[in-house]
């Protein structure tokens, strides 16, 4: 950078030529005095740093962190995971009444010295014995190049293998497909490359989410008193307000720094963010803005800790203000071309981030590689938005309605300023 002066000119004193005046140099005997009454910078050479800074990596981060913290108490809480212990002949099984993914369950069994329960473990014609819920079993189906291959809590099986077993634990159920139809069916129909057993009453079925109630083999004899519950409840408690206050921190630290980043790049005229034509620009605006979730009404039923929750925060939301700029292309236009840019390129990072970060944490939920790539892009509320819609947003996007899951859902969509 090249530091200029800028010299104020106050007075001329004297300005005649002498005798020996040269063409060339006409100022030369002109005396003048000066003043110094600000400085300027001017661009000489410029450096273009190419550098991705990880934003959205450590947003993903935060959000798989602050899970694992909601849901440490369901590893050693027993009253967060209702065990129920239950025989079907000599065959005694722990049900946990709190639906978990099976990765989480599987570290449940384990923590208790217990086997996650699978097909191969259930006795001959074993039946669920309520109707209430459904076992999910700790087996993993795997469907790649039109083959099959399982996956137990303790060992990996090849496809005839996996068949084999999985006949034998569902001969009951003569409606079941076995063998090749099994396979077929799997290749052929399932929506996912992994799916999973579940088990209603003596009925079996294909499910392609790995979440729900699960059972370890064995009998936990561990209780615990009136005392230490509210212990742990509290212990718990000041647990996730301490690593919720730093992951806030924290967040709130790389907004800022990408929201710096966004303004610098909206200066220059060459970003590859930003359409060509100003009006192109302005359109673009408009099918960025994300759509509000329809509001659903639900028959009254007791307010749960997540329904107070999401009406308190939605109702200091901003979103109905952002939303109404989708319907008033007129007011956009009325922007400076720098407001345009800047609100642009902030629509086309939210958008980003927030689909990576949802489909981040459902592949972190269901402990899967692959999961779904694409969410709804209704995620404005109302101030008057029903908890009932948001639970309905991610129970069809992701077959899971759990208060933890939801309120991580939750707090990545409203992180729009």
């Amino acid at each position: 950078m090249c530091l200029l002066t800028i010299m104020y000119l106050s007075q001329t004193a004297w300005a005649k030529a002498s005798d020996s005046y040269t063409p060339g140099y006409p100022y030369l005997h002109t005396l003048a005095s000066a003043e110094t009454v600000g400085k300027i910078f001017v661009a000489k050479d410029t450096l273009s740093i190419d550098y991705e800074v990880p934003i959205s990596q450590i947003e993903e981060t935060i959000d798989l962190l602050s899970l694992k913290v909601s849901s440490m108490q369901y590893s050693s809480d027993l009253e967060k995971l209702q065990p129920l212990t239950l025989k079907s002949g000599d065959f005694t099984y722990t049900v946990f009444q709190a639906a978990l993914p099976l990765h989480m369950a599987s570290t449940v069994c384990n923590n208790f010295k217990l086997s996650p329960m699978s097909i191969k473990d259930i006795p001959r014609n074993f039946k669920v014995p309520f109707s209430v819920f459904s076992i999910v079993y700790h087996l993993e189906i795997l469907s790649s190049n039109s083959r099959l291959t399982c996956l137990y809590p303790t060992k990996v099986v090849p496809e005839q293998e996996c068949l084999d077993d999985i006949q034998l634990a569902t001969q009951g159920d003569p409606s079941f497909p076995v063998q090749q139809q099994l396979k077929d069916f799997i290749v052929k129909n399932a929506t996912a490359s992994t799916v999973y057993i579940v088990q209603d009453l003596d009925k079996f079925r294909i499910s392609s989410t790995p979440y729900g109630i699960s059972a370890c083999v064995g009998e936990i004899s561990v209780t615990t008193s009136d005392g230490l519950k509210r212990l742990h409840q509290h212990f718990f408690a000041k647990l996730v307000d301490v690593f919720g206050h730093i992951f806030d921190v924290i967040e709130l630290n790389a907004y800022r720094l990408g929201d710096a980043i966004l303004t610098i790049v909206t200066e220059e005229s060459a970003s590859y963010l930003l359409p060509a034509d100003i009006s192109e620009i302005e359109e673009g605006i408009v099918g960025l803005i994300p759509d509000l979730l329809p509001n659903i009404a639900n028959a009254k039923s007791d307010e749960s800790d997540f329904d107070l929750f999401f009406s308190k925060v939605v109702n200091k939301s901003q979103d109905l203000q952002l939303h109404e700029l989708k319907n008033s292309l007129e007011d956009i236009k009325r922007l400076p071309d720098r407001k345009k840019a800047i609100l642009f390129t902030s629509l086309v990072q939210f958008n980003l981030s927030v689909q990576k970060r949802l489909t981040a944490l459902a592949k972190a939920i269901t402990n899967s590689t692959s999961g779904k790539d694409m969410f709804p892009n209704t995620v404005l509320f109302s101030p008057n938005q029903s908890p009932y819609s948001f639970k309905s947003f991610v129970l069809n996007s992701l077959r899971i309605s759990d208060e933890e899951i939801l309120i991580q859902f939750f707090l990545i969509i409203q992180v729009f300023p």
